[in-house]
């Protein structure tokens, strides 16, 4: 069954529901969600000014509804990675603020309810409706992020020139980047922001939303303000805004807001080592050193960075970080962990509905091939997917056997 589809237009952007075969009304112009690209296609000149003060309303509600809380929950704990803090969540008055996310759940009498959900695209303000963003009772779960997405300003990812082919939605909606449409970095098939992706946002996506709206990391949203997450709080160990000393390991540490950064040095023009997981220092190791984790995955130390291998032997290669995973080790290996932040899992290859999210690091096991449910399947686009039980469920989904999505461990 064909993934819902949602559309987004400068002016508003939509959804359809499951299997439906949906086309954009000419009415409404067609819009405007580990590695470090960040494949979002964006609208720059709708951007929030506050990334962290988000305004949301309901136009039918007050925001205690089931399926009210259930969107804010959503939306709080998912673009919360990103930066972003929605606020409000109450009813609308008369005349909100403007621009503010005008939320009405369900379907509007003057929308189309062919569609899963619709949304102006970023902070606008004068419109033709009441609501700026509708979604569908029944379409919330892949909807809402989706929507969400082009509230904050983001475009269909498949609609970019560079699209690969990958999504046959692409065919019938193209954007140029130039003037207010901007691409970050690469492609992204599995953007929640594609109507072939997922329905949460992949690490891409979040990455992606960070860099448009130059936020620094992740934030924990609700309260008075958002209060900024980190490995290492400054007050854990005693440190004081901009207080900088080096620790036994000789590693320099310093405290810029609440949180403590690694820096080249105390002394001026200090930066921090660009590390893809883990600094050397981190976990004691010194230069070569390689060591085994509790996960059964090996570190070595090279230079500064710890860096993930096959093996702590001579000679022993690098686990690739991206791209498909080889046959062999599909075919063979029991155990993975999950690498990005949310990870769907479907009830058939890639196309199939979601039927659960895998948090990070979460543990997958690999099912034993069946005549009714292969173990590895190859989409049509021929990468490959597995069929896997995660930690604390008992039903067997296939997930995206990609190095960026799970990794092998013992």
């Amino acid at each position: 069954m064909m993934k819902s589809c949602y559309c987004s237009v400068v002016l508003t952007a939509c959804a359809c529901v499951a299997a439906l075969g949906c086309t954009v009304s000419p009415a409404l112009e067609d819009e405007v969600t580990d590695n470090t690209s960040r494949p979002i296609i964006a609208s720059t000149s709708n951007r929030w000014k506050d990334p962290q003060n988000i305004p949301v309303c309901f136009v039918n509600g007050d925001g205690t509804s089931t399926n009210e809380e259930y969107i804010r929950d959503l939306i709080t704990s998912e673009y919360a990675k990103t930066g972003l803090c929605f606020t409000g969540w109450t009813r609308c008055s008369a005349n909100p603020p403007c621009p503010t996310i005008r939320l009405y759940v369900g379907v509007p009498s003057d929308a189309d309810g062919q569609w899963a959900g619709e949304s102006y695209v970023g902070a606008v303000c004068k419109v033709p409706h009441t609501w700026t963003v509708w979604l569908r009772t029944d379409q919330l779960s892949h909807a809402t992020v989706h929507e969400f997405g082009h509230a904050i300003g983001l475009h269909h990812e498949h609609a970019r020139t560079d699209n690969q082919g990958e999504c046959s939605y692409s065919s019938s909606e193209i954007m140029p980047e130039g003037g207010a449409i901007e691409y970050f970095t690469v492609y992204d098939p599995d953007s929640v922001m594609s109507y072939c992706g997922q329905d949460r946002l992949t690490q891409t996506d979040i990455e992606g939303i960070r860099a448009f709206y130059k936020t620094a990391g992740a934030v924990q949203c609700g309260g008075d303000a958002p209060v900024e997450t980190c490995t290492y709080p400054c007050a854990q160990y005693g440190y004081t805004d901009g207080q900088c000393t080096t620790d036994t390991n000789g590693d320099n540490w310093k405290c810029e807001g609440t949180c403590l950064t690694q820096v080249a040095s105390c002394g001026s023009g200090g930066t921090a080592p660009s590390c893809e997981q883990y600094t050397c220092g981190q976990v004691g190791f010194s230069e070569g050193e390689c060591g085994k984790d509790q996960y059964g995955r090996y570190w070595k130390c090279d230079g500064t960075c710890l860096d993930l291998v096959a093996s702590c032997n001579a000679g022993g290669t690098e686990t690739p970080t991206s791209g498909p995973i080889d046959s062999q080790t599909l075919a063979t290996w029991p155990v993975f962990e999950v690498v990005p932040g949310a990870l769907n899992c479907r009830q058939t290859a890639y196309t199939g509905s979601v039927v659960h999210v895998f948090d990070k690091g979460t543990t997958l096991a690999s099912q034993s091939s069946s005549s009714s449910a292969p173990r590895v399947v190859i989409d049509s686009r021929g990468k490959p997917w597995l069929r896997v039980i995660g930690e604390g469920t008992t039903r067997a989904c296939y997930v995206s056997a990609s190095y960026e999505y799970i990794r092998p461990v013992n």
